[in-house]
């Protein structure tokens, strides 16, 4: 009986760490998720703002890396 009641406490504790573990991996993938959105975020602010600047400095970067205008040497954001 004694054997009967501790493989039921094993099993018990093995589908709790179960459950522990898919909460917690919820838990991770909707950490990662926000973390990626801020990213973006943060990249189309970026990426706003070097658009503004461009158009007040009347100038215009091509994606093949050539720039037109009054195209000051600074450095921004990658275009995708």
């Amino acid at each position: 009986m004694e054997t009967l009641k501790e493989g039921g406490a094993d099993a018990a504790q093995a589908q709790r760490m179960r459950a522990h573990q898919d909460y917690m991996a919820v838990q991770q993938r909707g950490a990662d998720l926000r973390n990626m959105r801020f990213k973006e975020g943060q990249y189309v602010k970026r990426q706003m703002t070097d658009d503004r600047i461009d158009y007040l400095l009347d100038c215009t970067r091509y994606p093949d890396g050539t720039t037109s205008g009054n195209c000051g040497n600074r450095q921004t954001a990658p275009r995708y």
